[in-house]
């Protein structure tokens, strides 16, 4: 029997771009900026071999997949059981998505019975962006995460040295008011990767980041 448990914050992107051409998963991802949220989701993850053989969704069973790419020793997908607390909507802008999968990518290796680290927290991150993209639930969000606070993403992909991101943050507690729609929104999907979406954000994100990557990134410029 094998159990995890692991909180990440959501993150919400105000503007960016659709850099989704590389091949390279951890070379895709978005400019633009965004802040990360304290609040988020919760994962818990249960393995059980006497369990119920049922196989997880396709968010999950991606997640474990990815976790065996990169080298995390993981039992077989069925048995595993996953709970999900989010305490914001899902498909509203807060980077549920992203922190689901940061969350899981935790709980899997605490359950195997690692320590919250630097190199453990990366791997989460790692694995949460090439799930994104896999998925294509999203883009910059990870990157957000990564460094935490108020980001610039100046270069797309996983933040160097794993990837050629570029990000700058600055930190801050700042309480925040979040308000969305009573019915989820469109999907992320249905929109970066549609062709005529893709161009028109990507245009409008880039003209709105002209001005932010002049200087140095720091509170003054909020």
């Amino acid at each position: 029997m094998l159990r995890g448990e692991a909180n990440c914050g959501g993150h919400v992107t105000l503007l960016f771009t659709v850099d989704s051409n590389p091949t390279a998963l951890l070379e895709q991802g978005s400019r633009g900026a965004g802040f990360s949220l304290a609040t988020g989701c919760t994962v818990s993850a249960h393995w059980d071999a006497d369990s119920n053989p049922s196989l997880p969704n396709l968010f999950h069973t991606t997640v474990l997949d990815v976790c065996r790419e990169v080298g995390i020793d993981l039992p077989s997908d069925a048995g595993w059981t996953f709970v999900v607390e989010h305490e914001l909507p899902f498909s509203q802008g807060f980077g549920l998505s992203a922190a689901g999968a940061v969350a899981t990518a935790l709980a899997l290796q605490f359950a195997q019975g690692a320590e919250f680290s630097a190199e453990v927290r990366t791997n989460a991150l790692r694995i949460a962006h090439v799930v994104e993209r896999r998925l294509s639930t999203g883009l910059g969000d990870v990157s957000g995460l990564y460094v935490g606070g108020v980001e610039l993403r100046r270069r797309p992909g996983f933040p160097a040295p794993i990837g050629p991101g570029s990000v700058h943050s600055w930190d801050a507690s700042i309480p925040l008011l979040l308000a969305w729609r009573s019915a989820a929104s469109h999907h992320t999907k249905e929109y970066i990767d549609n062709p005529d979406w893709k161009q028109s954000i990507t245009s409008a994100g880039t003209a709105a980041l002209k001005p932010l990557e002049v200087g140095e990134w720091t509170e003054s410029r909020w």
